[in-house]
């Protein structure tokens, strides 16, 4: 069966990854079917505390959080200092294990890849994995606040759909090779910038007219 509007409020209000104040204002409900799958029901609602709103989807059957969004109006108390990034990361990686709990298998060959967040920014996301492979589109998307820790917003995309295997699939090197069978290229040579004042020759490969790509991207023998 679904949950009842008090037992999704409660469910949201005791996670304390979402950070919801108990005396926040539960002030609009709304069950829907789910766009892709007739048969699963999202229950959105939305909370308001002061000059604070919050926004939550969640699957009404399990409570799985799948959307959430804070908005304050920006108010942040910049007297204290921020947090790291390494608090920020931990945070988030935490939040996320938490709130896509049911997904999260403990088999890294069918699970999330958090991406390296090379800029040190409090946006962080994940990557959906199935049978060691990238699944495009699927994943975590969070941010979160620098100076609270709060979770700003949270989303997570998941197609409940099969995927083919892959123990008998071609090897990168084989790929590469099948596409230089296949599709017609031709060499160039591109001036590319070493820094503002000096440039470089680079090997690329122009395939049908589609524009250049890097040799050493598609050879280790380039």
């Amino acid at each position: 069966g679904l949950l009842s509007t008090a037992e999704i409020e409660n469910k949201l209000k005791n996670n304390k990854y979402l950070n919801i104040a108990p005396d926040a204002k539960l002030i609009y409900t709304r069950l829907t079917r789910d766009y892709y799958d007739d048969e699963k029901y999202i229950c959105r609602v939305e909370f308001s505390k002061d000059d604070e709103f919050i926004y939550a989807s969640v699957d009404a059957e399990d409570g799985t959080v799948i959307n959430f969004s804070r908005y304050d109006g920006n108010k942040k108390d910049t007297s204290q200092e921020k947090l790291s990034f390494e608090k920020l990361n931990k945070i988030a990686k935490d939040a996320s294990k938490n709130l896509a709990a049911k997904y999260f298998t403990g088999d890294p060959d069918n699970a999330f890849k958090f991406n390296e967040n090379l800029e040190e920014t409090p946006y962080f996301n994940a990557v959906r994995i199935v049978n060691g492979v990238e699944v495009l589109g699927n994943g975590i998307n969070l941010s979160v606040d620098e100076y609270t820790g709060f979770i700003q917003h949270y989303s997570i995309e998941w197609y409940d759909i099969e995927f083919p295997d892959v123990s008998n699939v071609n090897s990168l090197d084989k790929a590469y090779e099948e596409l230089f069978k296949k599709i017609k290229y031709t060499p160039l040579y591109l001036p590319v910038k070493n820094d503002e004042t000096t440039l470089r020759g680079k090997l690329v490969y122009d395939f049908c007219g589609h524009g250049p790509c890097f040799a050493s991207q598609l050879s280790r023998k380039a």
